[in-house]
């Protein structure tokens, strides 16, 4: 029997929700980011969900000669390392793009939630998704999952790696089985930079009364989280989602793990009803190439002290919740890149 090999995974943006199949292997694809690097992923896989309408009231069981209704939805996870801002604006809504900012050759990115139109708000932009494998008999599985959206992103700046991580969580309105075998691998536009971003490098700052403060040394882990928090809406007669409901905002996490050297730092950031401006930057270079968050009235939920083992240093876990959340990124890369 004959067991995977290798994969090839490229996506596309899509221009109408659940319609932009990729139908051959000229179609442009681009990769989303160092895929699965010493990460497990899990890629995207049809999930059946079997209901039944009861013939009586009080039955419990499906009916003698009664069959399950079957429908799909497509969801997975992925581990990528970050290369860029893309994803950031995959989860969170749409960019706007400045040219040669700061510099020639440089562009600005800036990333927020998609804003009303006519009292209603516009809906999240989708893609679709091809995987590629290989199997040891040299055959391919090629699938396809159209109407993909992101269900959750989470960055991941820890110690433990050394560069920057994103858990991409997705919901695919479709699947289907494609015919063709890719005979280029998907790539990173020519303009890209391939180099993932350092742990190291990450810069964390928290501002009080106006004046930011850099507690990046202080810092051993942070995430960013985003959850759009969508629900699959299957229709009647359909085994796919018609579409996908948005939730009326998004949610915004932040957990950091950090050593409490400065007392004042810590009492500033777990004061009881305070809330702070912070930023998190993903940096390759700090003036032209990183990935800016900026968070907004954090307030801080939960506080943790780990008490240390002999010889180690003290921890203190800190979960808090942004009103709003914003990126900011400047690289090389074109507006097209970024959105549709």
């Amino acid at each position: 029997m004959p067991i995977p090999v290798s994969w090839l995974d490229g996506y596309i943006h899509e221009g109408t929700f659940n319609t932009s199949p990729i139908d051959s292997a000229d179609d442009i694809m681009y990769r989303i980011g160092l895929l699965g690097d010493r990460a497990p992923a899990q890629h995207p896989s049809p999930i059946p969900n079997l209901k039944f309408a009861p013939v009586a009231v009080g039955t419990q069981e499906v009916a003698a000669g009664r069959v399950w209704k079957t429908s799909f939805t497509a969801a997975g996870n992925y581990s990528i390392g970050v290369v860029n801002g893309v994803l950031c604006q995959i989860a969170l809504g749409e960019s706007t793009t400045t040219d040669d900012s700061p510099s020639a050759g440089y562009n600005t990115h800036a990333i927020a939630p998609k804003a009303p139109v006519a009292g209603s708000i516009p809906a999240m932009d989708s893609i679709t998704w091809h995987h590629e494998k290989l199997m040891s008999d040299d055959s391919v599985l090629t699938v396809q999952f159209t109407g993909m959206k992101a269900a959750s992103l989470t960055l991941i700046a820890a110690q433990e790696r050394k560069y920057l991580l994103a858990k991409l969580g997705v919901l695919s309105a479709g699947r289907a089985k494609k015919n063709f075998d890719l005979d280029v691998a998907p790539a990173f536009p020519a303009t890209a930079n391939p180099l993932p971003f350092m742990v190291r490098d990450t810069i964390l700052t928290f501002d009080t009364s106006g004046t930011p403060i850099n507690i990046s040394e202080y810092m051993r882990n942070v995430e960013v989280e985003i959850s759009p928090n969508l629900e699959a809406i299957m229709e009647n007669r359909s085994m796919d989602p018609a579409f996908f409901a948005e939730g009326w905002m998004k949610d915004y996490t932040l957990r950091m793990d950090l050593i409490p050297y400065s007392l004042a730092i810590w009492d500033e950031l777990v004061a009881t009803g305070n809330t702070k401006d912070m930023t998190v930057k993903f940096v390759r270079n700090s003036t032209t190439d990183y990935i800016l968050a900026t968070l907004t009235d954090v307030t801080f939920i939960e506080h943790t002290i780990e008490s240390p083992a002999m010889g180690e240093e003290e921890v203190a876990h800190i979960e808090g919740k942004p009103r709003t959340l914003r990126f900011s990124v400047v690289d090389k890369l074109e507006g097209s890149a970024y959105n549709k």
